[in-house]
């Protein structure tokens, strides 16, 4: 095994995993020669620190194909500090939503490494 995203898309036995992936575009080439990466992208229209990021992924898309890997995409939650400072909304902004948006996608497909397009900080420098 090459990529650990392989041990969820190579084999008879993962013929219904592939079959999701190609029913949305994906390639045989894309799916087994390829590591997975995933993107986790909090792009919106209620953050606007966030309004870019829709055209950075599709950047980041680039970086990861031109290096032989594979992307997906996948949409995690944001709100803005800015938005709902001075109410009780704020306690759901940025940093407090948390990180189990972007973990389960993640640990749910095995991809084989994952970037991150939004602004919440990991903790104490580790996952």
């Amino acid at each position: 095994m090459k990529y650990r995203s392989e041990m969820n898309l190579k084999g008879s036995e993962k013929s219904i995993s592939r079959s999701l992936y190609k029913s949305m575009g994906y390639s045989d080439d894309e799916l087994c020669d390829r590591p997975i990466i995933g993107i986790a992208n909090s792009w919106n229209t209620i953050v606007p620190g966030h309004y870019n990021l829709k055209e950075v992924s599709e950047f980041v898309k680039k970086g990861i194909y031109r290096n032989g890997g594979t992307a997906v995409e996948f949409g995690v939650i944001a709100a803005c500090d800015g938005i709902a400072n001075g109410h009780p909304g704020r306690r759901c902004s940025g940093r407090q939503c948390g990180r189990d948006p972007i973990r389960r996608p993640q640990r749910g497909s095995w991809y084989a490494g994952n970037v991150q397009s939004h602004e919440i900080p990991l903790r104490n420098g580790t996952e």
